[in-house]
């Protein structure tokens, strides 16, 4: 959850009001006296987001073929592989396949034989998560695939034979890691973390994705598996092999570490925070990892809002934050409101930064993205933030009620929103009156608000 600083606590709602005569004070004075008591400084909210711990690993994005699957081997192995493979594969793919790929990986040393149990069972994983995940832990599967790992079967001499098993295996063991029940458990015991955490130093590019999103299924099973996994040195890992590490998975792996509740120590949330600078600084992100990055950092910031702050103000990401928010160029619903909630939570953890960059400004921006937006979420977001910077008075005031087009907006949402938008944007309205001079109150009356 993502609450407002407690400096600024909310005036409470059941403050008595005072009783006043309208024949003896100007009506402005009697309005804005009548609603102090419902006036909020600055109002506490709770945030949620949804976030996909833990994810599939599959082909709907990359090639399926045997050709590509092999596309490492060659000769002899190529042909015996494909032999073994087509003689009792079929297009019907279906579960009686499980027995016939318990064989191959149990009742044969040959790598042929190994690779084609290997393909089969990651395919039907993909199918159908939780039955073969079951059937691999009851069937004692998963030990065969912790020898594969630790070259405990003969591999030929082709180096890349290896690669191949390693992979293929890695990709089953990261998907059991996704499964519900007692896979995940399972595989801690069995030493997956740490073999995970070997095989992302794999100088193969797919092993070492593999083993990374092995990972990170495993810290999005909860806080438990999370805070074992960084004990078991993922962060020194993540920093040891970065360079060879595919960014958007690794974004949101560590993405995972720091939304995962209870929040890990502010200690980890640094950590965290300086690998996603580094991410950003070594590779050109696409939305995907500019998504669990900023989610990631709206996490930590619930951590210690003053101190994160400080670090984003002080390491230009909350001044690039405010540049996306002020383009023009388009930017992605999904990627502006955690932008628009981190920028939010450093405006009100720290009441000196923004001043610095242009806050008046950022208001205005607001408004505008106010008469753009269809997504209800960043609608609520920008009023409640609006609410806020109208009570801290008449200053903020004059910005928000002199952009009379984005003004405009917010008494029509009051009229034509869903209820919940429509309760900020009321909240707008209430701090201009409570905390308005007399001119604004008018400007109020006189816009029909």
């Amino acid at each position: 959850m993502f609450f407002k600083s407690d400096a600024f606590a909310a005036t409470s709602m059941s403050q008595g009001r005072k009783e006043d005569k309208l024949d003896s004070e100007p009506l402005t004075d009697v309005i804005k006296r009548k609603n102090q008591g419902f006036a909020v400084d600055i109002r506490k909210k709770a945030r949620h987001e949804e976030f996909q711990s833990k994810r599939m690993l599959n082909y709907t994005s990359e090639r399926d073929t045997l050709r590509d699957i092999l596309g490492l081997a060659d000769g002899e192995l190529k042909e015996n592989v494909e032999s073994y493979y087509n003689s009792w594969n079929s297009s019907d793919f279906n579960l009686n396949f499980l027995y016939e790929a318990k064989e191959f990986l149990l009742g044969s040393n040959q790598s042929p034989k190994i690779i084609v149990g290997l393909i089969s069972l990651r395919k039907l994983l993909a199918q159908d998560n939780a039955t073969v995940a079951r059937f691999i832990i009851e069937n004692d599967l998963l030990p065969r695939l912790i020898q594969i790992l630790n070259d405990d079967v003969p591999k030929a001499t082709d180096p890349k034979v290896s690669v191949i098993l390693n992979a293929e295996t890695l990709w089953i063991i990261a998907n059991l890691a996704f499964a519900c029940g007692d896979a995940p458990k399972i595989l801690v015991r069995q030493g997956a973390v740490q073999l995970f955490l070997k095989e992302m130093g794999h100088q193969n590019s797919i092993i070492a994705k593999h083993a990374l999103w092995g990972l990170g299924n495993l810290v999005g099973e909860g806080a438990a598996y999370r805070d074992f996994v960084l004990q078991e040195g993922l962060l020194a890992a993540v920093k040891q092999n970065i360079s060879g590490l595919l960014p958007s998975t690794l974004a949101w792996v560590l993405s995972n570490v720091v939304r995962v509740k209870p929040a890990p120590p502010l200690e980890v949330g640094y950590q965290v925070l300086d690998l996603f600078s580094e991410i950003l600084k070594t590779s050109n992100p696409d939305d995907e990892i500019i998504y669990n990055i900023l989610w990631g950092i709206l996490a930590i910031q619930t951590i210690n809002k003053k101190a994160v702050t400080k670090i984003l103000a002080n390491s230009g990401i909350l001044e690039n934050l405010m540049a996306m928010i002020a383009s023009e160029t388009p930017v992605e619903d999904r990627i502006l409101l955690p932008a628009l909630k981190i920028v939010n939570n450093c405006a009100f953890a720290d009441r000196t930064l923004l001043k610095d960059h242009g806050e008046g400004s950022l208001i205005t921006f607001y408004m505008n993205i106010l008469g753009k937006t269809f997504y209800k979420a960043i609608k609520k977001e920008i009023c409640w933030a609006l609410s806020n910077w109208a009570a801290l008075g008449p200053k903020y005031i004059d910005t928000i009620c002199g952009n009379w087009d984005g003004f405009a907006v917010i008494l029509r949402m009051i009229n034509e929103e869903e209820v919940d938008v429509r309760r900020e944007a009321v909240w707008i309205i209430c701090n201009c009156v409570a905390k308005g001079e007399n001119q604004h109150i008018t400007q109020l009356i006189s816009s029909s608000a």
